[in-house]
């Protein structure tokens, strides 16, 4: 981005972030694009007690820098902070701290941003890293940008950069379900693929009005062989060994071997 476009950004930044926190915490911007945005801050009047940066204004300047990367990477769109995370590497106690943010991640939906901030001796103050959510309104009870101000969500850069590349959002009313760039219809998975309901079984043959209700109802080819009949149980008289096991236990007395008395 050129020098004129570097300061068109810089005044509507000026512009929405007039009586708001990075406005009251004197955060500059130096240079903005969507890949990279620059910013500066002064330690005095955003210390803690023991007279040094607090951790928090850092969180606020990267937050700032990230934020307004996002901005111009979805013109047209909301950015929203979702997730920051913050090291700070040493203290600073006087003059300006500045900030440099980089895009690590620019999509439709989230955008991540890596912020590095030194003192003016250029040793690394804090590093963060922020995450924002690009969304179609503003969430909550937030009022959306002014006339004046929404010339920083719309701009795009002269020189066709990635901002200018990207296509006209839809407003979330004109969105119809499986209307997006990514529901293509994939391939179904053998395993979870719907068979066709099953026909019912047919009839047996063999209905319950023909089924024979007994044996002697069977065709003489199906009546079982002698061979396969089981015979009834035999008694002791038709085994030998059994009829004289019986006779050797009766007594002496009722045996009628012929003797007298």
């Amino acid at each position: 981005m050129g020098e004129d476009s570097d300061q068109r950004v810089r005044d509507a930044y000026d512009l929405a972030s007039a009586d708001t926190l990075p406005g009251r915490m004197g955060i500059k911007i130096l240079e903005a694009s969507s890949q990279r945005v620059v910013g500066t801050m002064p330690v005095a009047g955003n210390t803690q007690p023991y007279g040094l940066l607090h951790g928090g204004a850092s969180c606020v300047l990267a937050e700032t820098l990230g934020s307004l990367g996002s901005a111009l990477h979805a013109p047209g769109r909301v950015t929203v902070g979702i997730e920051i995370s913050a090291t700070h590497h040493r203290g600073a106690a006087a003059g300006l701290v500045t900030g440099v943010a980089t895009l690590l991640h620019g999509g439709r939906t989230l955008t991540t941003y890596d912020i590095a901030i030194t003192d003016e001796q250029g040793r690394r103050v804090c590093t963060s890293r922020l995450t924002c959510l690009l969304r179609d309104a503003v969430p909550g009870e937030g009022k959306p940008l002014g006339a004046q101000q929404l010339h920083l969500r719309t701009y795009r850069p002269a020189g066709g950069g990635p901002s200018a590349r990207q296509s006209p959002v839809r407003p979330a009313a004109a969105r119809t379900p499986g209307s997006g760039p990514n529901t293509r219809q994939r391939p179904e998975h053998p395993a979870t693929r719907r068979h066709p309901a099953r026909p019912p079984p047919s009839a047996s043959p063999r209905s319950s009005a023909t089924r024979p209700s007994s044996i002697t109802q069977l065709s003489p080819a199906t009546q079982p062989s002698p061979a396969t009949q089981r015979s009834p149980p035999r008694t002791a008289t038709q085994y030998p060994s059994a009829a004289i096991a019986t006779r050797a236990s009766r007594p002496l007395a009722s045996r009628n071997c012929g003797c007298p008395g």
